[in-house]
């Protein structure tokens, strides 16, 4: 039998490391941009936190407008139950996900664009960095959702079972024109702004503090991947639960004030037009500090498994769609 030599060309290349085969021969499957993969995180974030949150939100905003008995969480969340039943605790649920889900995709997505663009500038801390894109975040956020933020606000409010958000527009836009729309925009946008930059910036500072970012990389280290792999595990999905959740708690500490103001504004029923000033001040001769952070404690109850679990769905959806794209050969 003839033997076949083996040309220089034909013979087998040294075999490669998993790190390297993991890094140089993944196949990709689909073409998502940076803006779709936020756009498509936002909106899952947006839909769980906004159903985790509603019932306690509802009870916080009762309490902030409501007369001095309603000081109380206990008997607070009695009336509603008694007089609504659990429909009461979900009341203007339709509102935040019909509208807030969107405009969750959009808060996230003007996140990412704001971080990518603040990478390019040196001069700035990483704290600086991730406090402007969050400002700049709720700035969108502001602009969009204010509307939709006053409906959701006088449904939790209204005396009667159900408010038709159609009789509502028509009930605004009749009795003070487009600008009845805007009630409550300035004290919404003073909270959700500098509001929104504080808690990005804590979330990521919590993250450092927790060592998530080498948690991850230990992971892709085990798993012989590179810097394209993007990994989840239930260590670091707890960690960053409670970063998100300190982070949240710690931002509507010193936010809500504007908060209380905001809401106020939103629920007045005259046709005059109430200042943020005039609101605020009004708030703080009626019963001092006090005033102010009525119904703190329901929504720091609140923020803590909201704002854990929109930016855990975010940070795990955005994960998976990075690492989908991507198909080992």
């Amino acid at each position: 039998m003839a033997q076949t030599s083996t040309s220089p060309t034909q013979q087998s290349a040294p075999p490669q490391s998993t790190a390297t085969r993991s890094v140089f021969n993944h196949k990709r499957l689909i073409n998502l941009s940076n803006p779709q993969i936020d756009i498509i995180s936002g909106f899952c974030a947006g839909i769980v936190s906004n159903i985790v949150s509603h019932p306690l939100d509802t009870i916080k905003v009762r309490m902030q407008v409501g007369s001095t008995h309603s000081l109380k969480l206990v008997p607070t969340v009695k009336s509603i139950y008694q007089a609504e039943g659990i429909r009461g605790f979900f009341k203007g649920v339709l509102s935040p996900i019909m509208g807030r889900a969107p405009i969750s995709a959009i808060l996230f997505t003007a996140l990412g664009y704001a971080r990518r663009k603040l990478e390019k500038r040196k001069n700035l801390s990483e704290n600086q960095r991730q406090f402007l894109a969050g400002a700049i975040a709720g700035f969108c956020y502001t602009n969009i959702a204010f509307m939709f933020d006053l409906l959701k606000t006088r449904a939790q409010v209204t005396k009667y079972k159900t408010m038709s958000y159609r009789e509502e527009v028509a009930k605004i836009y009749q009795n003070e024109g487009y600008m009845g729309f805007t009630r409550g925009y300035t004290g919404m946008l003073l909270r959700d702004s500098p509001g929104f930059g504080i808690h990005f910036c804590l979330f990521e500072l919590l993250k450092r503090t927790f060592h998530v970012q080498q948690m991850e990389k230990e992971i892709r280290d085990r798993e012989g991947c590179g810097e394209t792999h993007y990994c989840m595990s239930a260590e670091i999905a707890f960690a960053k639960f409670l970063c998100g959740g300190t982070a949240g708690c710690l931002t509507w500490t010193i936010c809500y004030p504007l908060d209380t103001v905001k809401s106020k504004m939103q629920t007045y029923e005259g046709t005059d037009r109430l200042s943020l000033r005039k609101v605020f001040i009004d708030l703080y001769r009626e019963q001092g500090l006090l005033k102010l952070y009525r119904g703190i404690h329901v929504q720091l109850m609140r923020a803590f498994p909201s704002t854990a679990s929109s930016l855990l769905i975010y940070e795990t959806v955005q994960s998976t769609l990075k690492r989908s794209q991507y198909k080992l050969e």
